[in-house]
């Protein structure tokens, strides 16, 4: 029972989509394009780049759409593909008591069945479809020892349209590390995502990030769905859920129209009436139909533009550099000389404040958890007590809401403080290293900045640090937050004012399916002093912690980041005063220059 099995506008019913590309005169106008910025880039020295775009022409050929489904081990991933693909077995997606995905998967239509191995060496291995788990799983496979890059499956799917790709990823978060390496790999490579959460089990702070992620890849497509809906016995367990799971969304920036309640285990099991599956199917049938040209061509721009931009980058510093005089390359290479001096004294001032101000502000956080958590008893046991025998049952129902509102209210003040304290120590701290810019690329002039503005934005230091759910040491995984502050990329968005507070819903919600079940005042009490409880020591001897480890690992993040981009430019001022080019070898690099930045800025929508 595949697609056509669950709803009547199947993806197979709409036939091939052909390539029409809006905006374009044709599909050759836009390869002739990336072709010209592919051999741009290999005539300047960068044959990677040059195939990466290549690679990127030939899949945009090919009218491969990509569905990614997404989300942690165990939300029933590969259930899902079994039913989207029609299959009443999980031969070709395994389904297990661990972690059942270890490898990707890739699911496409053809007329045999075909399943192909490819090994991290470049080797592939034709294997049939029951031999597939000894590939993927992480039983038959564990931590991947076979080494597999990926699995290629065809074959002659229910309800699969020739151009449509599913894809079946490993679990993130898991504990599985190479799980999480596969998945951020696969990432940029789709045009869409499924992403799938569990109704007992909502979003928490890995699969923030690795939304983020997925935002962070320009992946605007995305479809967010809640799984195992049937397991729920409580409506308002899953209103709650609902709730969390779109403010959670809502906080990072990602805004999708609908939340869909689906259960992949009924649909697989025949039941597909009451599976909620057909309007998820719908909509996707809706984007392939209507949508898939439009998606092709800007997942196309995305990705040519993240390969051409550095290339790009590269032959302007060079220019920069070439375009100057001998004395002016070497006062450039004094002033870094002087600016790199000054930095290696100051740094043990500099950081030794940081460390000072930084420890100060957590533990004055760390110094109020006690009295925060007595206020926060005190409110709910006034509440509880207050509460009239016959209201209990409603209160019971809402408890979890008011346990965590009751929480964020005493912690608010003191996390806002915190926040603030710790932008303004790294705020500080970042002034202190210097900054390398080009300024103006076409009369290639380069200056090391000391005095410039500060990167750090609310909420980015702490975005896993405070209450969204984490296991210890995570923040210092954190890496689209800690990354941007870092330079990594300003496409990450960044988290708004507030953020302290954010994923506190997270560590309550869980205590919402037993609480719904007290109705008994001393027993609603001696529950929500547990939950509270269980939330301040989580905050105390995890959270807290982590932010101690994380001051530290900020410092020397900015201390790599500046020995990097001084190594470079001293690198690159050495080459410059080497290579005695004469004024009139500039003209023509500053036009190869141009082309590139032209290139660049062709390869926009709206060109």
């Amino acid at each position: 029972m595949g697609f056509k099995g669950l709803t009547n506008t199947s993806l197979s019913c709409y036939g091939h989509v052909p390539m029409e590309i809006t905006g374009f005169k044709n599909r050759a106008d836009l390869t002739k394009k990336a072709l010209a910025a592919a051999n741009w880039a290999r005539e300047n020295g960068d044959e990677d780049a040059a195939s990466l775009i290549e690679q990127e022409i030939e899949k945009l050929a090919s009218g491969k759409f990509v569905v990614t489904i997404m989300g942690k081990a165990k939300r029933g991933k590969s259930t899902l593909i079994n039913t989207l693909l029609g299959r009443r077995d999980d031969v070709i997606a395994p389904i297990d008591k661990l972690p059942a995905s270890s490898a990707v998967s890739r699911f496409s239509w053809a007329l045999q069945e075909k399943a192909t191995v490819t090994l991290r060496s470049g080797s592939t291995v034709s294997i049939s479809f029951d031999r597939i788990r000894e590939y993927v799983t992480e039983e038959e496979n564990p931590e991947n020892r076979k080494e597999v890059e990926l699995v290629e499956i065809c074959g002659p799917f229910q309800g699969m349209e020739p151009d449509l790709v599913l894809v079946d990823t490993p679990g993130a978060g898991s504990l599985h590390e190479h799980h999480d390496a596969l998945l951020h790999a696969v990432i940029p490579q789709s045009d869409a995502v499924l992403f799938l959460v569990t109704s007992r089990m909502p979003l928490d702070q890995e699969e923030l990030e690795l939304l983020e992620r997925v935002k962070a890849s320009d992946i605007r497509r995305i479809f967010f769905a809640i799984n195992k809906v049937d397991e729920i016995k409580n409506p308002q367990d899953l209103q709650d859920a609902l709730r969390h799971n779109r403010d959670c969304l809502q906080r990072i920036g990602i805004d999708v129209e609908k939340v869909y309640e689906i259960s992949a285990k009924l649909a697989f099991d025949g039941n597909t009436s009451a599976s909620g599956l057909t309007p998820l199917v719908n909509d996707v049938a809706a984007l392939f139909r209507e949508e898939k040209g439009a998606v092709l061509v800007e997942r196309f721009y995305a990705r040519v533009r993240e390969v051409l931009q550095p290339v790009v980058d590269a032959k302007s510093m060079e220019v920069a550099l070439v375009g100057k005089e001998q004395s002016e390359l070497e006062a450039e290479a004094a002033q870094l000389h002087e600016a790199k001096a000054k930095l290696l004294r100051t740094r043990p001032v500099v950081e030794k404040d940081f460390d000072m101000e930084w420890q100060s502000a957590v533990d004055g956080f760390e110094r109020v958890l006690n009295n925060a958590y007595e206020r926060v008893k005190e409110e709910l046991r006034d509440r509880i007590e207050t509460t009239a025998m016959p209201s209990l049952g409603l209160l019971a129902k809402d408890i979890a809401t008011v346990l965590t509102r009751t929480i964020e209210r005493a912690l608010a003040p003191h996390s806002e403080r915190l926040e603030k304290s710790l932008r303004e120590a790294v705020g500080k701290l970042e002034m202190a290293y210097p900054l390398l810019e080009i300024v103006d690329a076409d009369r290639a002039r380069i200056r090391i900045k000391e005095a410039h503005a500060p990167l750090v934005k609310s909420g980015l230091l702490i975005s896993a640090s405070l209450l969204a759910p984490v296991v210890p040491g995570a923040i210092l995984a954190s890496i689209p937050y800690v990354g941007w502050l870092l330079g990594a990329g300003a496409s990450v968005a960044l988290l708004p004012i507030g953020f302290p507070l954010f994923g506190l819903a997270a560590l309550t919600l869980p205590f919402v399916y037993r609480a719904t079940k007290l109705k008994l005042r001393d027993d609603m009490l001696d529950a929500c002093d547990k939950q509270a409880k269980i939330v301040f020591d989580r905050l105390r001897y995890e959270r807290v912690s982590d932010l101690r480890k994380a001051g530290e690992q900020l410092k020397r993040q900015f201390e790599a980041r500046s020995e990097k981009q001084v190594g470079d430019f001293e690198h690159a001022l050495a080459q410059a005063l080497a290579s005695k080019r004469a004024p009139e070898d500039l003209k023509p690099m500053a036009v190869v220059a141009a082309r590139g930045r032209q290139l660049l800025l062709e390869y926009s929508p709206a060109s």
